[in-house]
């Protein structure tokens, strides 16, 4: 969203206080909130934290209030991450400061408090679900104290044979957060989403698989080098791509790239020839960006591949959050 206005747009936040609690729970429902403490009984009449439908709950009502701003209260760029809110608008215009007071009013006549220390910009950096948003330098930074909070994590798993359920959730959440920066992780995330989605109550054993400890070495490699900035381009500011990569492989016998007029082939080593058709195909692409790689800064690299699963590392659906 903040792409489509180029370079310098305005970005815009908002955030609902106490978001789940101004969700009233009908009369016939309390009972299932019910505890005892002390010989005493207590009912829960909002919606409390940690309930494990209440982001869904809570999601449904902010999708009707983004509704209403669009659509009866002159709001335009607008989306919505649970009680998050974001809009945007054109450098050296007042759109993106009148969406977001636009918005603010619509959210006192609904009654809807709103966080008076998370209602910030218009701006054109700005933190937006835990990543830095710069859209003048056309940069997503995820902040210093979470990369290095993410290192500590995966240093903590690398050792680790076994966990519980809930530790691997945890995990796997804060390596979702950071495929937002990282998109080649997505692809590194599919096996541990697989292994967690094997077991359903939170504290179930789980042993942690070969697959598991490889895609956590990838993830510990790229966080040692990457300073937790990404790029991203801007529609129709290069037409047509700087750079074109096109690779091939062949099951049994090599691999091969060329670019203008460079070009590379090899024969697949005695250990490489086992491997799945993905990764012989996924392979002359590493090696064409560590041939050329350091021509490539800032530039639009276009990769021509014919396999399915090495696409899909690129073109993987991204979550609501990436649409900002």
């Amino acid at each position: 969203m903040v792409s489509n206005y180029g370079p310098g747009a305005l970005i815009a936040k908002f955030d609902v206080q106490s978001a789940y609690r101004n969700v009233a729970i009908h009369p016939s429902d309390r009972h299932l909130l019910g505890m005892k403490w002390r010989d005493r009984y207590y009912v829960d009449l909002v919606l409390p934290f940690g309930l494990r439908s209440a982001p869904f709950i809570f999601d449904s009502i902010a999708s009707v209030v983004e509704w209403i701003m669009l659509n009866n209260h002159r709001v335009s760029d607008l989306v919505h991450y649970l009680d998050d809110f974001i809009t945007t608008g054109p450098p050296g215009t007042d759109l993106c400061a009148s969406n977001l007071k636009n918005a603010v009013e619509c959210c006192a006549a609904l009654g809807l408090p709103l966080h008076p220390d998370k209602c910030q910009g218009p701006a054109t950096t700005l933190v937006v679900l835990g990543i830095k948003l710069d859209s003048v330098n056309r940069v997503a930074r995820l902040p210093v104290d979470k990369l290095a909070s993410l290192r500590a994590l995966i240093d903590s798993w690398t050792k680790r044979r076994g966990c519980r359920r809930h530790e691997l959730e945890s995990l796997v959440g804060h390596l979702h957060h950071a495929a937002k920066d990282v998109w080649p992780g997505w692809a590194f995330l599919r096996r541990m989403i697989k292994l967690l989605c094997c077991f359903r109550d939170r504290d179930h054993p789980i042993r942690l698989n070969a697959e598991f400890h490889l895609d956590l070495a990838w993830w510990n490699q790229i966080l040692e080098s990457w300073n937790g900035v990404s790029f991203w381009l801007y529609p129709g500011m290069t037409p047509l791509a700087s750079v074109e990569v096109t690779s091939d492989a062949a099951g049994s016998l090599g691999y091969g790239a060329f670019l203008d007029r460079e070009w590379f082939n090899g024969i697949w080593s005695d250990r490489q020839r086992p491997q799945s058709i993905a990764y012989k195909e996924l392979f002359p692409v590493a090696i064409a960006a560590h041939l050329w790689g350091r021509y490539w800064c800032r530039q639009h690299v276009v990769f021509r591949s014919d396999n399915e699963s090495v696409v899909a590392i690129r073109l993987f659906s991204f979550p609501v959050a990436n649409k900002v």
